[in-house]
């Protein structure tokens, strides 16, 4: 199989797992329609506010992976908010939810806009599901001067995802065959490598989705607390990430 066979099959696998979770979950999972899981979801969409005002970005906003759009919809109707999925069942989702929004089933690796389109890109856990190289160099490609980016993704210090990803038996059940997460020191190394600056990379998010509703409170405060402690922060289960694009 050529290089360019295996990169259309991965993409294929791709979509056709998010596809089938779709179908048997609607377009919430890992968690998202759970209590807790909606409160990490809120706590993302304060993050995403927090951004684009530090970020002062004031008309268009690229959302990679968008899925159905949750992560943006807190902020669809102050700003020009397109999204991009491969799964055009979470696209239709996404259009009938966000009518204000902008979606297209598109590849993150061959963005269908001119360059210099965005102020900034964000997503939430999609970098880990594609070639970290050829997505990066494309949102720099579609972003303006100094435009910036937000994502968050999975830890891989993080004892369940470092098990998800390299147990066999257990990656079978949960994972695609190229789905990935990344430590803290690599993506610096990375964005820093390919000439991102005004890196920053946190550990963060201690709220699992399983938390019974009755110890969400108790947990958030205290994981918040453990992200501020150094090595104990290693193991949280998201890693937080922004960057900005140079002139």
């Amino acid at each position: 199989m050529t290089k360019e066979n295996k990169i259309v099959q991965n993409k294929s696998t791709e979509s056709e797992h998010f596809r089938t979770k779709a179908e048997a979950y609607g377009h919430s999972w890992w968690g998202q329609s759970t209590k807790a899981g909606k409160r990490r979801l809120r706590r993302k969409q304060s993050i995403l506010k927090d951004f684009l005002k530090r970020a002062n970005v004031k008309k268009n906003l690229l959302e990679v992976g968008c899925g159905a759009g949750e992560l943006t919809s807190s902020v669809k109707d102050y700003l020009k908010v397109t999204g991009i999925d491969l799964t055009s069942d979470l696209i239709e989702i996404a259009k009938k939810q966000n009518v204000t929004a902008t979606y297209l089933c598109a590849d993150l690796t061959h963005l269908p806009f001119k360059n210099e389109s965005f102020e900034a890109v964000v997503g939430d856990g999609i970098l880990h599901h594609v070639d970290l190289n050829a997505a990066l160099s494309e949102i720099k490609r579609v972003l303006t001067k100094n435009g910036r980016i937000l994502f968050f993704e999975p830890n891989m210090l993080n004892p369940q995802i470092f098990l998800e990803r390299n147990i066999a038996f257990i990656r079978q059940r949960h994972q695609t065959p190229t789905e990935t997460a990344f430590s803290k020191s690599q993506l610096n190394n990375f964005l820093k490598d390919n000439g991102w600056q005004n890196i920053c990379v946190k550990n963060f998010d201690f709220l699992h989705p399983a938390t019974p509703a009755k110890l969400i409170n108790f947990v958030k405060k205290v994981g918040e607390f453990c992200e501020q402690i150094p090595i104990i922060n290693n193991i949280a289960g998201s890693l937080w990430i922004e960057a900005s694009k140079g002139s």
